[in-house]
């Protein structure tokens, strides 16, 4: 959790909780009437069910998880290996990868050691590859082919838009696949 997102939540507590202490300090400390006291209750209470209906929408939306149905569409069995491996977390996909370059990368995405980046002798490979270890997307930016940035853009921000200006098609189902 993000410090911008706890900075939110305790935001919205203190301006959900202010009626309820308002209006508590109203009864309380003023006296003032009973009916004035219910008549703001109604009114802000329709404001919290609606509340409580979202937060209940947002728990009950299911997660998304990564899906290995378009790893099968990929001809490429490398590149079906490394993404298999990837939405699984199995490095036992990685030892199936032919290519040394693309079985480092693969093993240290899966087991997220940096080290096994620094095997890698592709610099663009190298570069996605530290990029999603370190969770850092100004690796991507070293990256020269579009394709590969964009992937390696895509999953280091989680953003599923990027996936849509890649071009090649297998490279395409390995970032739906590692979003979904």
């Amino acid at each position: 959790m993000t410090g911008e997102t706890i900075e939110l939540i305790f935001e919205f507590g203190v301006i959900l909780l202010a009626p309820i202490v308002h209006n508590y300090y109203l009864w309380k400390v003023k006296k003032v009437d009973v009916s004035v006291i219910k008549q703001s209750i109604k009114i802000f209470s329709f404001f919290y069910a609606l509340l409580a209906m979202g937060i209940a929408l947002l728990f009950i939306h299911a997660p998304v998880q990564a899906s290995d149905s378009h790893c099968y569409s990929i001809q490429n069995s490398d590149a079906k290996n490394q993404c298999l491996a990837f939405v699984k977390k199995q490095d036992s996909y990685c030892y199936s990868v032919q290519e040394g370059d693309a079985k480092n990368r693969c093993l240290a995405l899966v087991k997220n050691q940096d080290s096994y980046c620094y095997s890698v002798q592709n610099a663009d490979m190298k570069n996605h590859c530290l990029a999603l270890v370190k969770r850092q997307d100004s690796y991507c930016y070293s990256v020269r082919e579009s394709d590969d940035k964009n992937l390696c853009l895509a999953q280091v921000k989680g953003q599923d838009a990027y996936c849509y200006s890649i071009k090649a098609n297998d490279t395409k189902q390995i970032c739906l696949a590692s979003l979904r």
